[in-house]
């Protein structure tokens, strides 16, 4: 008898554990993009890291008075400001060496060091890069949300232990390039595919996986572009180089 209770509370613990998920309707997913796209427009501050995979990416960045050097983009991290400030940590490959590029910009003022390379030099990091993209009313999320079409909700996901919708879709490649790495990717045009996860409470985004069609190499596949969002709406942690 007592095993057949046992038995019981295991079943319905199972049902309570499964029961109202399969049968939850799907959120429309056309709102929630909507109102993604609205909360970064207005978000005052906010953390991003990009990280690349697959096919290197590959640009210049030209300190003044040396030749320019060819670089592969690994990973950035930083944190914008309204209304244009910005201040990463942008890791490259230089050949066989990683190194850490810092960038800092306000506005049209951009600087950047190569420590210890290069010390901190009032100039553009590379050509078309421009911080003030990444909020810009035709550019940076608000124009990569809303170009995304072809909405598919795929589900409910946790990322580190968030809750998060997981909806998957197409989007224009120039306006997801200039959230990436603010204009310095120049070739991402037509159609390319798009996973986007917001968070079920506050409605932000929480990640974007952007697939580049067209860079696959003979030993790697497309570059992939992992973007992170956090950290909304925190103080600003920017401290300047001395001049700027």
């Amino acid at each position: 008898m007592a095993r057949r209770i046992i038995i019981m509370i295991f079943i319905l613990m199972l049902a309570a554990c499964n029961g109202g998920n399969e049968d939850e309707p799907a959120p429309n997913v056309h709102e929630l993009i909507d109102r993604a796209a609205a909360l970064m427009q207005d978000a005052q501050t906010f953390s991003l890291e990009i990280i690349a995979e697959g096919a290197p990416f590959v640009f210049l960045i030209e300190p003044p008075g040396i030749e320019p050097i060819e670089v592969s983009f690994n990973r950035a991290i930083g944190q914008y400001v309204t209304p244009g400030e910005i201040y990463a940590t942008v890791n490259v490959n230089v050949g066989r060496l990683t190194l850490d590029a810092v960038v800092y910009a306000n506005g049209d003022d951009q600087w950047f060091q190569i420590p210890p390379l290069v010390g901190w030099v009032n100039s553009d990091f590379a050509e078309g890069f421009n911080p003030t993209r990444l909020v810009g009313a035709d550019s940076g999320f608000r124009a990569a949300l809303v170009s995304i079409v072809d909405l598919e909700y795929v589900g409910r996901e946790s990322i580190n232990g968030v809750g998060v919708y997981h909806i998957a879709g197409t989007a224009n490649g120039e306006d997801i390039s200039n959230l990436l790495l603010s204009g310095l990717i120049d070739d991402m045009t037509g159609i390319v595919p798009v996973q986007i996860y917001l968070h079920q409470e506050t409605g932000y985004p929480v990640r974007l996986i952007v697939e580049q069609p067209g860079t696959a190499t003979e030993t790697d596949p497309n570059t992939t572009w992992k973007v992170d969002v956090f950290d909304i709406n925190e103080p600003s942690t920017i401290v300047p180089p001395e001049g700027a």
